[in-house]
């Protein structure tokens, strides 16, 4: 197992008066259902909470992952992104989903730990049956413990 801390940090898909951002990830579920279901499929789970957990993690966290064999991968090119972002799933040439859990105080979720093949080194995002905010009463700079099944 591959445990490491991560800082629970917000997305938002437009900060105002900004320029637009690329979507988020309960827009790109709609957009691709057949991520929901392999989801769903590889994990077992009845749900699945139509967004992330968005996290900062150590550049070495990162790496650490790659001693972890993934649940599943997705490619890349398959992932449908509006068209004016359509770049980013072949920039980051596909994703890798862990399965694991997050843990805060005395509370542990079951969760499906997400990275780019071409990784952003500082971002992971984490699925869900549930919103993880909610359940371990998250807020924006909270650590939080991430463990990885290798």
């Amino acid at each position: 197992m591959v445990t490491f801390s991560a800082t629970v940090r917000s997305r938002s898909s437009r900060i105002k008066g900004g320029p637009p951002r690329p979507p988020s990830e309960t827009k790109i579920l709609r957009l691709n259902p057949q991520r929901r279901e392999k989801i769903l499929e590889a994990t077992g789970w009845e749900q699945l909470f139509p967004g992330t957990l968005n996290s900062e993690v150590a550049k070495q966290s990162v790496r650490a992952l790659l001693r972890c064999t993934p649940l599943f991968t997705e490619k890349g090119e398959t992932v449908k992104y509006p068209e004016k972002f359509a770049y980013i799933p072949k920039l980051r040439g596909g994703y890798l989903y862990y399965s694991g859990r997050i843990l805060k105080g005395d509370k542990r979720v079951s969760v499906l730990i997400r990275g780019a093949c071409n990784p952003l080194t500082w971002l992971l995002e984490a699925f869900s049956p549930e919103k993880l905010r909610d359940v371990l009463m998250l807020s924006d700079d909270e650590t939080v413990t991430c463990e990885v099944d290798e």
